[in-house]
């Protein structure tokens, strides 16, 4: 299924902190501003930071693959929802 949405502007998102980045989120899913993208935690599983959906309202158009994340890393690439 195919949902069509107005996507004009692209957010890239980063972490703030190196670790283990984790997201249960996949291509295509649409999130909110506040909502958790993912978490990037240490190497004994403390979590170190909460990353969020900082836009309004977003699709993720890509999304790191590996889980290595030095401090820094892009993590993902937000398409910005544009309301009429």
């Amino acid at each position: 299924m195919t949902i069509e949405v107005p996507v004009r502007l692209a957010d890239f998102f980063f972490s703030h902190r190196a670790g283990i980045w984790l997201s249960d989120h996949v291509v295509g899913d649409q999130l909110h501003r506040g909502d958790i993208i993912g978490v990037v935690k240490d190497r004994y599983g403390c979590e170190v930071e909460k990353v969020r959906c900082e836009v309004g309202r977003g699709v993720l158009l890509a999304l790191r693959t590996y889980a290595a994340a030095p401090s820094g890393s892009n993590l993902g690439i937000l398409g910005v929802i544009q309301s009429d």
